[in-house]
């Protein structure tokens, strides 16, 4: 499975998974954490019946981490596999890559950085 943690100490695999230099990715990363948060809080108020759980109750995501998220959107954006290799790679079936996809494009969209806007 792929992750932050199994590549952060391998730079030149992780500039060819992801587009970035780890430098690049940590400034770009406090951007897509913000980004992603108010794409959160936006999606919590447009629910129509309040949440029964707190925010992250439930079963746990297999991108744990926002390092994960960022990984994984960056590696879609810079390769374009099919939805099928994603979720292997990741991890999880093709229809959860799916839904990852659709909903960290629009957080990595409004991250503002140069960096992103380069992608």
């Amino acid at each position: 499975m792929l992750s932050y943690a199994k590549i952060k100490d391998k730079p030149r695999i992780f500039k060819s998974f992801t587009g970035l230099t780890l430098q690049a990715f940590t400034e770009l990363l406090p951007a897509f954490g913000r980004a992603y948060e108010q794409d959160w809080g936006r999606r919590d108020a447009q629910r129509p019946t309040p949440r029964q759980r707190r925010r992250g109750g439930g079963r746990k995501s297999a991108l744990l981490t926002i390092e994960d998220k960022l990984v994984f959107i960056l590696f879609y954006f810079k390769l374009y596999p099919i939805q099928e290799l994603m979720g292997y790679f990741f991890g999880f079936s093709q229809s959860q890559a799916n839904e990852w996809i659709h909903c960290l494009t629009p957080v990595m969209k409004s991250a503002p950085s140069s960096t992103a806007s380069a992608l």
